[in-house]
């Protein structure tokens, strides 16, 4: 179901997972699905989120 979504919206999933082989990995059903699947890091890069420290 959430595939479905993920390709009629144009979605992009964000996970910390990673392919293995012959596993059942969310990175990999979206291989499958032909859906885009970034990292944590990936996302926070392409939005251009900063974290600001106080000192």
């Amino acid at each position: 179901m959430a595939c479905c979504l993920c390709q009629a919206h144009s979605h992009v999933v964000v996970t910390e997972e990673t392919k293995k082989q012959n596993r059942l990995q969310i990175s990999n059903v979206c291989s499958h699905f032909s859906i885009p699947c970034v990292s944590t890091f990936q996302m926070l890069d392409k939005e251009g989120a900063q974290f600001i420290l106080d000192s």
